[in-house]
């Protein structure tokens, strides 16, 4: 009896091409990690919504294409904050400084460069509760900052491809109350599966 794991790339291919529905793509490549391998990933046409429902490690998503609701498993944590999608990628923004693309298809994850990098954060002491981060203000003084303030700051990170792409580019807003309604687009060159990368801020106002 054949193995559907060992189906030859020209027909996962042919079968691949034939589907008419993003939910059918999706799950056409969450097979298994052969038929994913084979296929390429497509940026969903009809963006799916994030919802607030949650059951566990479960997030709903409504998708406007099929307009059905699909519950997909996000990694654990406490203090975990989910952005939005870019590019089928989760944007997970932690307590510690950890930035993170997860894909909740594959269960891939990539880390982005870290709170630590933003160019206004002096220091971080993980030991200080409440007070881990000082910050610094567009007045010139310092203050200190907690990680669930921190956390907030990063509005939206958007990508300029996949980030499997080794041209990919992070774009992060980022914003607070001290900036009053300042906005900082920041733009990151990403390396692939390591938290590191150049940052370049421009300070605009709402």
């Amino acid at each position: 009896m054949a193995d559907w794991v060992d189906l030859p790339r020209e027909l996962c291919l042919k079968i691949y091409k034939k589907l008419m529905h993003n939910g059918d793509y999706v799950r056409f490549r969450a097979v298994c990690h052969p038929w994913r391998r084979n296929t390429p990933e497509k940026v969903l046409q009809l963006p799916w919504l994030m919802q607030h429902c949650t059951k566990g490690n479960s997030r709903a998503f409504y998708s406007l294409s099929d307009n059905k609701v699909h519950w997909l498993d996000l990694p654990k944590g406490p203090g975990i904050l989910c952005r939005e999608f870019s590019h089928v990628w989760l944007v997970i923004v932690e307590m510690t400084p950890i930035i993170s693309l997860f894909n909740p298809i594959s269960g891939s994850q990539i880390n982005l460069p870290p709170m630590t990098t933003i160019l206004e954060v002096v220091d971080f002491r993980p030991s200080i509760v409440g007070k881990e981060y000082l910050y610094w203000l567009y007045t010139g003084s310092v203050k200190p900052r907690s990680s669930s303030f921190m956390r907030n700051v990063m509005r939206k990170v958007v990508l300029s491809t996949s980030p499997t792409d080794d041209n990919c580019i992070a774009m992060a807003i980022r914003g607070d109350k001290e900036t009053r309604g300042g906005l900082y687009l920041e733009t990151t060159k990403m390396t692939i599966g390591a938290a590191t990368g150049t940052s370049y801020s421009l300070r605009g106002s709402l």
